[in-house]
């Protein structure tokens, strides 16, 4: 720990940042490597860049575009600047089960943990949560017409990925991420710092879930909701004619279908608007 200390200290020296705001916890310095190997991979070179892991909610880090794309490799920058996409199945970290903390891979920011790390098959890294609600932000995404739900790096705005709203218990929801976008830290190298492993899991203990952006929400449950208006109007319009007719109802399997899409859209679109809550 005295090390780490005195490193941080050194290092805080020789950028010029005070003393006064100097903390070795919040400006402890890692080294991230950023990788996506495999047999089909594209980005066969591994990269090393630094960043800082902050242990608490960091300051919004502003800088240009073109600091950003001298810092960062290619492949991170085409991911985190100009929300680009991996390939499927090429990140490293789609194998990690060991405990530890998912960084932002351009300023080091605390994102996801372990914890809430699940297999969903879709060939990229999956989280049904992230730390808390302060580690991302979401944004309502158009480019494919209807909407959906982005995150991004809350501290530098760093684009990771996008949300779905079919990933497990409790949340529901799959947060599925670039890998490339992320760097992992696991928690054994933590203890040799264990204020900074205990800050972040305070976050984590203490977390919350975002709440989805409006325009993600309200479009899709409006859409869901006229699907279930047309079905249920057409169930009893069936049942008000054979009811005349004086025919049972239902008489066919058939008959019910409309009953059962009733329910399953109303079920979308109130699924939506609970999220707000």
């Amino acid at each position: 720990m005295t090390k780490i200390a005195l490193l941080s200290f050194l290092l805080t020296f020789q950028s010029g940042t005070s003393l006064s705001s100097f903390s070795p916890i919040s400006h402890l310095v890692v080294t991230a490597r950023t990788t996506a190997v495999t047999h089909k991979s594209i980005y066969p070179q591994q990269h090393r860049h630094t960043v800082r892991l902050f242990a608490v909610p960091p300051v919004p880090t502003e800088k240009s575009d073109e600091e950003w794309k001298s810092e960062l490799p290619s492949e991170v920058y085409y991911v985190l600047r100009e929300e680009g996409t991996e390939p499927a199945f090429s990140s490293t970290l789609n194998d990690i089960k060991a405990d530890g903390t998912f960084s932002c891979a351009g300023c080091g920011s605390p994102l996801f943990r372990t914890k809430s790390k699940f297999e969903s098959g879709t060939g990229w890294p999956s989280f049904y949560a992230p730390l808390d609600a302060g580690a991302v932000d979401l944004s309502a995404d158009f480019k494919l017409i209807l909407p959906r739900t982005e995150c991004s790096c809350a501290s530098c705005g760093g684009h990771l990925g996008h949300v779905f709203d079919d990933g497990p218990r409790p949340t529901g929801q799959r947060y599925c991420m670039n890998g490339v976008a992320m760097s992992f830290r696991s928690d054994a190298l933590e203890e040799e710092d264990s204020n900074l492993l205990e800050s972040i899991l305070h976050r984590e203990a203490s977390s919350s879930v975002p709440k989805p952006p409006l325009l993600t929400v309200i479009p899709l449950s409006l859409l869901y909701g006229g699907a279930a208006f047309g079905y249920g109007d057409s169930f009893i319009k069936g049942f008000l004619v054979a009811k005349k007719g004086g025919v049972s109802f239902p008489s066919t399997v058939f008959d019910i279908f409309p009953l059962a899409l009733f329910v399953v859209c109303s079920y979308l679109a109130l699924r939506g608007l609970v999220q707000l809550f």
